[in-house]
């Protein structure tokens, strides 16, 4: 069986798990979300590499993180399609 992970799908979902006064999540998510969307189009541009893989890896962690506190599901799974 094959995935397609859509980050952009689990990053909407994510956002609106996050409710409005949790200013220290919002923090985080916006961070750990520019770093992602930045390593995506870095990736895009220059294709591929171990550092870059390795790096996602580390972002999509700490988003896993927030979405199991929020949600009860991994970050990973929100991007499921």
């Amino acid at each position: 069986m094959s995935y397609i992970i859509n980050y952009e799908k689990g990053l909407a979902e994510l956002s609106s798990s996050i409710c409005s006064e949790d200013e220290s999540i919002w923090k985080d998510f916006y961070l750990y979300k520019s770093q992602l969307l930045a390593n995506i189009q870095e990736e895009e541009k220059f294709g591929s590499t171990e550092t870059l893989r390795s790096e996602r890896y580390r972002v999509i962690d700490k988003l896993n993180a927030i979405a199991l506190s929020l949600t009860g599901n991994s970050f990973t799974d929100l991007c499921m399609e």
